[in-house]
């Protein structure tokens, strides 16, 4: 226990001091959230991936793999080719462009400044900042099974030394800690995937790839678990994959990444985070796909709700020293993810809607840092105390990313790929993202959310596209008017 428990504060000891170190280069607000704009490539990546994947991430691929089957795997690669190679090709290079010609470092404001649209700012910031607080909280939900089992005490404790290192490392060195401290992650993550890999697939319930193979189709429900676009399952993939993948792009969180990247250094990032994500999100995924052989070959006993699947089998087949590393990594994977929803959190506040609610706010660089740093702290406390209360971590993290990507997709790529600013376009699909996402979960409930925010984000983009030729068709039309 005093090996455990020594490994894993020294751990979290360097991310505090590399938070203290980061101050120093904390100089305005924008240093603070965007780390000068000027973050390199391999820094950029794995800040991408850390955010990217948490112990929510891998709770999914255990619940969604015994669910599903090997089809999982469509989820991990569409990731890693719609928000890796997708997202730094096509968004990363405009966003991070347009941001410096505004002279922004939001997603509100970058909204505002290209449409001209106050409302838009505040509606994206609201949702922004409602909806990443419950994200949050599955976060912490997320790796609280683990540490049961790895220290048999309450998880409220695991909830309190999160909440407090991140705290400490986010409100000291803003962005620049962030980055620096997700390389770190970002490698411990890469090792200890990489070894659970051998050891999942040498473990005897297993028995390699090919048996491994042979074994699930044996199972009940075999032929589904193994079908290669998920069978009777094939709704339910293909739902998790636009809400992972298409969400992602649009989720803020995310987009702060491209805003920081260097300008020269986009395409090497693409490079890096697109295979690594491959290698993270697909291998994960494809290993969840058999999580069904040891619980119908009864060598585990299934847990009382899917979610701790994951977690399980990790300890099962793990001897005590890799299942301590294990722990760090999901805590690496965690703190890195909870870093930038604080980040986000905390200038959708300060950032985007306090400047437009009181109109007489106009604070000094030092004063903003400070409210930064408050914010940032009162946003982990918050997300704390929500994750106490026990919920599904799927269904959290549908609700929350399926809300602020059908919210904030429309405008975001409006912004991207359009010449024009006709606000209507915006405006109209993001209030039809808001309302069918509230009307659908309201409706269906939380088990149906990653369907209906599928469904939502698919439509947003259909309607804001819509929208956008119809207002550029009236434009040329009026055009052509004046000019006769």
């Amino acid at each position: 226990m005093i090996v455990k428990i020594s490994v894993i504060l020294m751990y979290l000891l360097c991310m505090i001091t590399n938070g203290v170190i980061s101050r120093k280069k904390i100089v305005d607000a924008d240093s603070y959230y965007t780390g000068g704009r000027n973050v390199g490539a391999i820094t950029s990546a794995s800040a991408y991936l850390t955010t990217f994947f948490s112990a929510v991430m891998f709770s999914l691929c255990g619940s969604l793999g015994f669910e599903m089957g090997i089809s999982v795997m469509w989820i991990g690669i569409m990731n890693a080719l719609i928000t890796g190679l997708f997202a730094w090709t096509f968004l990363a290079g405009r966003t991070r462009q347009l941001s410096e010609d505004l002279g922004v470092y939001t997603l509100p404001q970058i909204v505002e400044a290209r449409l001209n649209s106050r409302f838009l700012r505040m509606f994206t910031a609201f949702v922004i900042l409602a909806f990443l607080i419950p994200y949050s909280a599955s976060v912490y939900q997320g790796i609280s099974f683990i540490f049961l089992r790895l220290f048999d005490i309450p998880f409220e404790y695991c909830i309190i030394a999160l909440a407090v290192v991140t705290a400490l490392y986010v409100a000291l060195g803003g962005n620049s800690a962030m980055m620096s401290n997700s390389v770190i992650q970002g490698v411990l993550i890469l090792v200890c995937v990489s070894i659970y890999y051998i050891v999942f697939f040498k473990n005897e319930a297993i028995g390699g790839f090919k048996v491994g193979l042979q074994t699930l189709v044996s199972l009940e429900g075999g032929r589904d678990l193994v079908a290669l676009f998920g069978g009777k399952n094939f709704l339910k993939v293909f739902a998790t994959v636009i809400l992972t993948s298409v969400g992602g792009c649009a989720t803020p969180q995310l987009i702060s990444k491209f805003i920081s990247v260097e300008k020269t250094k986009i395409k090497t990032t693409s490079i890096i985070a697109t295979v690594g994500c491959l290698f993270i999100a697909g291998g994960m995924y494809f290993v969840g796909g058999f999580s069904q052989i040891f619980f119908q070959k009864g060598y585990l006993t299934l847990p009382d709700t899917t979610d701790k699947v994951m977690g399980t089998i990790m300890y099962f087949i793990t001897n005590d020293f890799f299942f301590t590393l294990i722990f760090i990594m999901l805590l690496a994977a965690s703190m890195s993810t909870l870093a930038a929803l604080v980040l986000t959190g905390a200038s959708a506040l300060t950032e985007d809607l306090l400047p437009v609610i009181f109109k007489k706010y106009n604070l000094s660089d030092n004063k903003k840092i400070t409210l930064a740093r408050i914010f940032s702290s009162l946003f982990i406390v918050l997300s704390a105390i929500m994750s106490i209360v026990p919920n599904s971590i799927i269904s959290l993290m549908s609700i929350s990313w399926g809300m602020i990507a059908s919210v904030c997709i429309g405008p975001y790529w409006y912004c991207i790929f359009s010449k024009h600013t006709n606000k209507i376009p915006a405006i109209i699909s993001s209030i039809y993202g808001f309302i069918f996402m509230s009307i659908g979960v309201g409706i269906y409930g939380m088990p149906s959310a990653s369907i209906i925010a599928s469904i939502s984000i698919l439509t947003t983009i259909i309607i804001m596209s819509a929208l956008a030729f119809i207002c550029d068709r009236v434009e040329a039309n009026k055009k052509v008017q004046l000019e006769k």
